[in-house]
């Protein structure tokens, strides 16, 4: 049943999805890419940093020696020695863990960008279920990180046998150097161990950061109805949005039909076309439009206008122009106010109105 959801999954995330798979921690990062920049770091600190490390801590137990045999312990020197380990562990480990923090911290981002998110703190019992654990363990995912880890072993394993081996021949002879010096020599080793350890990991790493990403995306894989329904929240459901349409043009068809009665005069073209124009000079900076229509709105516009006594004249082609240029509600352009002038000046001197002046 869960391979034919699966295979239903066939759409690519949208970004809403991803958004929401973002706030709740879900996010493709390889942990073993993390891995390797933190290997390579701490490799890095312990080969340039090392030395100076291990000589501060060799100062630092010949002081606590020689201080703890030249006098018996009291109170107040072993709050001083204490003291003393305090700012040895801070001043030296100190730059070490800063280097591995901020290391950490860019290998994140690096691989998701910012992200803050308090969700996946929060406890999910759905997670105790042991029927679903135990599908995990042997899913797909559970097979590829059971062979990561057996690739580290092997890598790791290789890795230190070719070192050791090329140091093989003179491990008997540091029986004959100073202690100092071969701990100096055996901790060169243990660091070209670790260095070369962490740059083979990063092939497992790269694999790594390859799969998340491939699985993250067929894990974020939509149905096609999930993406109906989530257009459906986004967009509004495309009946009610419809009918909602519906509504506002009757509303505004209405508001046309109620300023008929006041307006200046009905253009015509004379059948298809009807374009209403009031014009009052103490409030309107140009002739505006109130209304139009085409076909059965333009004969609805004729039959109020007949109806009110509001004068009705045939000019095609600016009834045309009219129509085709402004919307209701607006201003006419400054190309068409001759025209429309001469229209508005015949009306109000036939009329006998004040605006024929």
């Amino acid at each position: 049943m869960a391979e034919s959801t699966d295979q239903e999954k066939t759409e690519p995330a949208t970004p809403k999805r991803r958004e929401e798979a973002r706030k709740e921690g879900n996010v493709g990062v390889s942990q073993d890419t993390s891995s390797a920049f933190l290997l390579l770091a701490a490799g890095g600190m312990l080969y340039f940093y090392g030395p100076l490390m291990f000589s501060k801590l060799k100062i630092f137990l010949v002081f606590i020696l020689e201080n703890l045999a030249s006098s018996p312990p009291t109170h107040d020197s072993v709050f001083t020695m204490l003291q003393t380990v305090m700012y040895f562990i801070i001043t030296t480990l100190a730059p070490f863990f800063i280097v591995m923090i901020i290391v950490g911290v860019v290998s994140k981002f690096i691989q998701v960008g910012f992200l803050l998110s308090f969700e996946i703190l929060k406890p999910k019992f759905k997670k105790l279920n042991p029927i679903k654990g135990i599908k995990r363990i042997f899913s797909l995912k559970g097979l590829v990180e059971l062979v990561k880890s057996l690739l580290k072993l092997i890598i790791i394993g290789t890795v230190a046998y070719l070192v050791i081996k090329r140091e093989i021949d003179k491990i008997p002879g540091l029986i004959f150097m100073d202690i100092t010096d071969s701990h100096v020599y055996m901790a060169k080793i243990a660091i070209k161990v670790f260095l070369f350890g962490a740059t083979a990991f990063i092939a497992i790493a790269v694999a790594d950061y390859i799969y998340q990403k491939w699985h993250y995306e067929k894990q974020l894989r939509m149905t096609k109805q999930e993406v109906k329904d989530e257009f459906k929240q986004r967009e509004g459901d495309p009946k009610i949005k419809a009918r909602i349409r519906r509504v506002q043009m009757e509303m505004a068809r209405r508001r046309m039909m109620n300023d008929i009665p006041v307006a200046d005069v009905v253009l015509t073209n004379p059948t298809h076309y009807a374009v209403v124009l009031k014009y009052d000079p103490k409030q309107m900076a140009a002739p505006k439009v109130v209304a139009k229509g085409a076909d059965l709105v333009a004969k609805k516009i004729k039959d109020i206008a007949f109806a009110h006594s509001i004068p009705i004249m045939e000019n095609k082609p600016l009834t045309q122009a009219l129509f085709n240029s402004v919307d209701i509600g607006n201003y006419i352009p400054p190309e068409l106010y001759r025209a429309v002038a001469e229209v508005l000046a015949y009306i109000f001197k036939l009329n006998g109105t004040k605006y024929a002046q």
